[in-house]
């Protein structure tokens, strides 16, 4: 409102320069042939002049001056433009002798107003039935104000602008609702604006579709400055059966600057249970962006001295950082740090998805890469924490060092095609890892520096391919990779206890690998044509099959000095890796020189198009790929073929696709369920044991926007529910209801998803099956009203998984919310109605019944 005002006096100086035209006109009809020299002085004297930039105006009837009553008159859709700003009505009079402004509208043929005015700058724009403005006493009064103030509107029936800037409001309306009648108010019998400082009413009260409301205040005084200020946080209140009564989420936000921001917020419950939040948001344009949060909750059921009484402590860290792209692009920093204890998830946060997840991580990554040259390093900070078992893994710091491949016998200015030793690629990694694993409860506790594990890697791969026949490609390479650990194991028998113990020998042991392999692969197509009258047009076959070989030494023997020995209780001799607890692995034991072979597939299908007039035929994917590996190891004692290994994906529709894969096992079972040395063709005449079977499919369907058909109906339908209801209808659609001369779109839009899961394992003569279903959907009955659900069927219990349903209608300025969670430990409800406007978002009803009623003893 503040502004308001100075765009009036601002405004209304555009008028008062008309006078000028009139003047002008007086010296001309007065034929006056001399010029006092003295009154020459006295205007070369004057001050700055009011108005400094050109004025200009316009209206659509005409301009007409009055010299005898020294008025300026301006008809039909009169317009004023002073830089920037910009004043319009129906009518706008002017008089000199008072130095007194009057701008309105007027009725048009049916009697309504037209023409109000209406001042605009920039992008702001302020309406009103008529003002009046004096510019020698600086006064206006201002009849049917409406003006923008941040996320609101203030209506005024009367204004008053004081000299001094102040602004005295009579029957002012403040509403966040867009509409010309609001839908609600906050009614203000007066008021009083200072501009920049603050805002003084009198008794002020809620109306609600012109009824008021028995909710009001006695006075009120608010702030009235621009930018980011602090304040009070308004806590909920309500009562829970297992906490008591509860003041939930009050506390103050600083608004710092506008760099960053803090929130500091805090709940307290009758039966003693309490917590405190701090949450704080940065952003630094064109640099980075993030923010923090951390919480601190205890957590209290029941009295002291009840058999049911139960208390614990739990908290939460979390931090997000994103570093703008465009900001050092050779290097980069981002975070996402997400660090609670197993209870914060399951009994303080009131995140679905939270409770629903078992794993919580966390990563930090810095990443930096040498320009000119093949060289890139990267060091972050990572986290693992098990809800179930309370497990958590920490590693810091993880540092990788990469140098892309390389390509030594080509020179500098190299060009052309290459050969097969400028085909020669070098490249190198090194990877150095900590790591430190424990339970939750001894995270901070005891000597974590003996519990650390840490270990290096480098690896080395040399890599060329060359074209045999044309059609053949050959692709042999070498593998090389050196471990580095400063700490190894030795293990000896215990004559007493009859047992195997482990001793950890301390100091510096590296251990080398390599292997050799060489791939050969080539493609092979097939077409098979059918008639030219058949439906199918063609079947295309493309297959890619691949042979490989490669060797490994066995690193176990005893001239390597990686494995040892030690005999057990029974008298065998078994065989260890030295490096058996190195987090990054070791030489590996066991010659190898193995075949490995592999099929590729993708059939495709040519049919005649019966939509597309532009297209005579169009491809189905019958298989996107299906694909069957295995090896063969030609050094291996027994059992040299490995499991045959296959996997699929068929795309039946756009909306369903269907992906498989699984394990056959070649080889028999003796009674006993152990695997022989004999093929199981030998037993049964079957290729094999079908071990594992996984497959897995999603389906996705949504209603289509139609044109409807028929006459003299009216349209109910509305497009579908793809993005969000803001999205597709705005604010301001109040066609509904309304009914249309035209034709009916008997389309309700709808979506619903479906995601299947299937595990089949038999690795001997039992078999065991897992099955995981989940469906969400929505329904949009009208363009206000929108229905949601989300839920999942448990095959082991034959019951529905945690299940979620929610209804939301759009009420315009306001929205309406129902949440239902009808089973299992988060069952509850919550009704809700409210204000959009983040401004008012205190101004709200609300009813719950929340899941920490279902608190058990589970922890």
């Amino acid at each position: 409102m503040k502004r308001l005002f100075c765009y009036i006096i601002v405004g209304f100086c555009i008028i008062y320069s008309l006078q000028a035209r009139v003047y002008a006109q007086e010296k001309l009809n007065s034929n006056l042939s001399t010029v006092d020299s003295t009154a020459k002085d006295t205007l070369t004297q004057k001050s700055k002049p009011l108005i400094e930039d050109p004025v200009k105006s316009t209206a659509v009837d005409s301009i007409l001056y009055s010299l005898d009553n020294k008025k300026v008159f301006l008809y039909g859709d009169a317009k004023v433009n002073y830089q920037n700003l910009e004043l319009s009505a129906s009518r706008i009079e002017f008089n000199m002798e008072t130095k007194e402004a009057f701008a309105y509208g007027l009725p048009d043929s049916t009697g309504k107003i037209v023409g109000k005015p209406v001042f605009k700058e920039g992008s702001e724009s302020f309406n009103m039935d008529s003002i009046r403005y004096n510019f020698d006493s600086k006064k206006a009064k201002i009849y049917g104000v409406i003006s923008k103030q941040g996320e609101g509107f203030l209506h005024s029936e009367m204004t008053k602008k004081m000299p001094d800037n102040t602004v005295n409001v009579i029957g002012g309306k403040y509403t966040t609702c867009d509409a010309e009648h609001p839908h609600f108010y906050i009614a203000l019998t007066k008021a009083k604006i200072i501009p920049n400082k603050q805002i003084i009413t009198g008794p002020a009260y809620l109306v609600i579709e012109d009824v008021p409301m028995p909710i009001g205040i006695p006075f009120g005084f608010f702030p009235n400055r621009k930018g980011r200020h602090s304040g009070i946080l308004i806590p909920r209140y309500g009562e829970e059966n297992n906490r008591g009564f509860f003041l939930q989420q009050g506390g103050y936000y600083f608004g710092m600057s506008e760099f960053f921001d803090l929130a500091l917020t805090g709940s307290i419950y009758s039966f003693g249970g309490w917590d405190l939040n701090a949450r704080s948001a940065y952003k630094i344009r064109y640099k980075y962006s993030g923010s923090f949060d951390l919480s601190g909750v205890k957590l209290v059921v029941g009295s002291k001295g009840d058999s049911d009484y139960m208390s614990t402590g739990t908290y939460s860290i979390r931090w997000t950082h994103t570093q703008d792209a465009k900001f050092k692009p050779n290097s980069s920093f981002n975070a996402s740090v997400n660090f609670t204890t197993s209870k914060y998830n399951t009994y303080a946060s009131y995140n679905p998805s939270a409770y629903l997840n078992n794993t919580i991580s966390s990563s930090i990554a810095y990443q930096r890469v040498f320009v000119g040259t093949p060289f890139s390093l990267t060091v972050n900070a990572s986290h693992s924490q098990n809800t179930r078992d309370e497990s958590v893994t920490i590693s810091f710091p993880t540092v990788t060092f990469n140098m892309a491949s390389i390509y030594p016998f080509r020179s500098k200015n190299f060009a052309g095609k290459p050969n097969v030793f400028q085909k020669i690629g070098v490249s190198y990694s090194t990877n150095l890892q900590n790591q430190y694993t424990t339970k939750e409860e001894m995270l901070f506790k005891g000597n974590w520096e003996q519990n650390m594990k840490n270990g290096m890697v480098h690896r080395v791969p040399v890599s060329t391919s060359f074209s045999l026949l044309k059609y053949l490609t050959i692709t042999p390479s070498l593998s090389m990779a050196d471990y580095w650990y400063t700490e190894t194991i030795r293990k000896s028998y215990n004559e007493t206890s009859k047992l195997i113990e482990v001793d950890t020998v301390p100091g510096f042991k590296r251990g080398m690998e390599y292997s050799y392999s060489a791939g050969m692969s080539t493609k092979i197509y097939g077409t098979f044509m059918f008639a030219s009258k058949s439906k199918v047009q063609a079947i295309r076959h493309l297959m890619t099959p691949s042979v490989s070989f490669s060797y490994k030494p066995d690193f176990s023997t005893p001239g390597w000095g990686y494995y040892g020995q030690v005999q057990d209780s029974t008298g065998k001799i078994q065989t260890y890796s030295i490096f058996q607890n190195g987090i990054l692995g070791g030489p590996s034991a066991n010659r190898s020189g193995a075949i490995g072979f592999s099929l590729d597939n993708i059939l495709e299908m040519k049919i005649k198009s019966d939509k597309d007039s532009t297209q005579k035929t169009r491809k189905i994917k019958i298989f996107d790929n299906l694909r069957f590996s295995s090896s063969y190891n030609l050094l291996a004692d027994s059992m040299k073929l490995a499991p045959i290994n296959f996997s699929g994906r068929i795309s039946l529709t756009k909306e369903f696709a269907l992906n498989f894969g699984g394990l056959i096992n070649p080889y028999a079972l003796t009674e006993k369920g152990a695997v022989i040395d004999q093929w199981q063709y030998r037993k049964n005449r079957s290729l094999g044991r079908l071990t594992n079977f996984t497959t897995s499919f999603s389906l996705a369907f949504q209603s289509k926007t139609g044109k409807g058909s028929g006459q003299n109906q009216g349209q109910v339908g509305v497009p579908p529910v793809i993005e969000s209801f803001q999205q597709q209808y705005g604010e301001n659609n109040n066609q509904y209801g309304q009914l249309q001369s035209a034709y009916t779109d008997f389309d309700v839009p709808w979506n619903i998803s479906l995601n299947y899961n299937l595990n089949y394992s038999k690795p001997q003569f039992q078999s065991t099956i897992n099955q995981t279903v989940n469906f969400s959907g929505g329904l949009s009955l009208t363009p206000k009203w929108k229905l949601s659900f989300s839920s999942g069927w448990d095959f082991k219990t034959n019951q529905l998984t945690y299940t979620n349903m929610g209804i939301n209608r759009d009420l315009h300025c306001w929205e309406m919310s129902f949440n239902w969670i009808p089973m299992g430990p988060r069952q509850s409800y919550s009704f809700r109605i409210n204000v959009k406007s983040g401004m008012l978002r205190d101004l709200k009803y609300d009813k719950r019944k929340t899941w920490s009623d279902n608190i058990d003893q589970r922890f």
